[in-house]
């Protein structure tokens, strides 16, 4: 039993190291996976994911980056429209946060949080 923990936990180390060492590769086989999963199109190359990674959030103009701590800046695949799944032209590389926000809003709630806050702040800096 003993042995059996530890080679499970030199899995999930190796499995964690190989993540780390290939990101790109892991972000496509795990959008892969996931478009088998939900029946969704798939025609992505790890040579179009390279060609729209960047180094910086579109969405939210922060620094991106790989196997951090802070999720929030790791990059996220997020599907546009998400019922056309994962294909060319439907795909961007952006931020986890941003990705996060995305998701759990529509484009609407994003928008009246931004003028509600927008008011808040000019109501406070006319005081």
């Amino acid at each position: 039993m003993k042995d059996t923990i530890k080679r499970g936990e030199q899995k999930r180390k190796a499995s964690a190291t190989y993540r780390l060492r290939n990101p790109l590769q892991n972000m496509y086989h795990n959008a892969k996976n996931r478009a088998k999963k939900k029946g969704l199109p798939f025609n992505l190359t790890k040579d179009y994911l390279s060609s729209i990674m960047s180094n910086t959030c579109p969405v939210l103009n922060i620094q991106m980056e790989f196997g951090k701590v802070n999720r929030e800046t790791s990059p996220s695949l997020d599907r546009i429209i998400p019922e056309l799944g994962y294909v060319r032209g439907n795909v961007i590389v952006i931020s986890n946060k941003a990705n996060s926000i995305k998701n759990s809003a529509s484009t609407k709630e994003i928008l009246m949080v931004a003028t509600w806050l927008e008011e808040q702040l000019s109501k406070r800096q006319e005081n």
